[in-house]
């Protein structure tokens, strides 16, 4: 049946699908088939971006829906594997391998075991099932690409870089416009930016973010938060801390569950510390841990001005708050240090004991600091 709301969504897709590239050309082109109902087009496309979305368990409804309404051989197939693939997502690896509709033929079920391996850390075994498929041409040409796409992930996730990168940048030679085409372009970039080629990486991120803008949903599409904060990085490695100031703002207005706000803050405080200036945006950084790192370095470039009491209580909030021991023994021994200046002993004792009972990586220093500060106590010291 269709409905007011059916027409009312068709009546948006007529302006929007000629611009969406998402979705591939394959099914981009099958949209637009006579022999499809406007329901049957609707569940597909709901599905398909649901599913990009991260919403699998909305995708596999829809996918459900499109199964059981459609008399179109194509649509049952098309269907019948995004729905394998939403339920693996949802941890129905079960259900699917009992068998799906059409998705009962032996190439999905071997794809599918592959993909809820990967999906489960196992790559070793994940990619052996792959080996039996990848050299294959199936004539449902959507599995063909996903074979080559997780192989390459997965060797990229086994440290097998060159020989990832070539088959990734394959993909995009051999399939411009493809559903894997942003996923590839932000590994990409990530990649880029660990081998500390900034400009490629900032090439890559720019052609993702410029691919996900096309989604209907950008802000939630489930890789933008990681372009966002690859390209924060590449800005933060070549020192432009306006660049990085203006992906705060833009992810504050535009994208406010970002998952990398916090980091990006962090960078932006970062360079703020490196300019001589400190920080201005420790109330928005809500990692512990991130905001101890940020407070010891800003005890640190305080006790290098000389402004020993306020660099005292970044160190003691260190101490007393920080979950990580490196930083709680830095903290500790600086504050024993300024302690010890100040000639309150007792309190020096205290803090180079704190960093000497850590027992890490400046536990001689930690222990120099406490045997001089029991020594101006007047106590025994080893």
């Amino acid at each position: 049946m269709t409905n007011g709301r059916t027409i009312g969504l068709f009546v948006f897709l007529s302006v929007l699908i000629p611009t969406i590239t998402l979705f591939g050309e394959e099914l981009e082109e099958w949209l637009y088939e006579d022999s499809l109902t406007l329901d049957e087009r609707a569940f597909h496309f709901i599905g398909f971006s649901s599913f990009m979305d991260g919403e699998t368990e909305r995708a596999a409804q829809y996918y459900q829906m499109a199964i059981s309404t459609s008399s179109n051989e194509w649509s049952k197939e098309w269907a019948s594997f995004w729905l394998g693939i939403s339920l693996i997502e949802k941890g129905d690896i079960e259900k699917v391998l009992t068998g799906i509709g059409k998705g009962e033929r032996e190439e999905w079920k071997c794809f599918y075991a592959a993909y809820s391996l990967y999906k489960q850390g196992e790559l070793d075994r994940s990619i052996a099932l792959l080996d039996s498929l990848k050299q294959k041409k199936f004539s449902f040409d959507l599995l063909t690409l996903l074979v080559r796409y997780f192989y390459g992930i997965i060797e990229l996730e086994r440290q097998n870089v060159v020989k990832a990168e070539s088959l990734l940048v394959q993909i995009l030679r051999d399939y411009p416009r493809s559903v894997v085409e942003g996923d590839i372009l932000y590994r990409l970039a990530g990649l880029r930016l660990s081998q500390q080629k900034i400009q490629e990486a900032l090439s890559f991120a720019r052609r993702a973010e410029y691919f996900y803008s096309i989604s209907k949903q950008q802000e939630r599409h489930r890789w933008i938060d990681e372009v966002k904060f690859i390209k924060g990085g590449a800005f933060y490695k070549l020192g432009r801390l306006d660049s990085v100031e203006a992906i705060i703002s833009e992810i504050a207005t535009e994208y406010p569950r970002n998952r990398y706000s916090t980091e990006l803050y962090f960078l932006a405080s970062l360079m703020e510390l490196e300019k001589g200036e400190l920080p201005t945006r420790l109330s928005k950084i809500d990692s512990l841990e991130k905001l101890a790192e940020l407070k010891l370095r800003m005890g640190i470039y305080l006790k290098n001005k000389g402004k020993l009491q306020k660099a005292l209580n970044n160190f003691c909030w260190v101490v007393e708050n920080a979950e990580d021991e490196y930083n709680r023994e830095i903290a500790s021994i600086m504050a024993g240090e300024i302690y010890y200046l100040k000639r309150d002993y007792y309190k020096a004792v205290d803090f180079f004991r704190r960093g000497y009972n850590i027992q890490g990586e400046n536990y001689d220093y930690a222990r120099y600091g406490l045997s001089w500060s029991l020594f101006r106590k007047g106590e025994p010291h080893n």
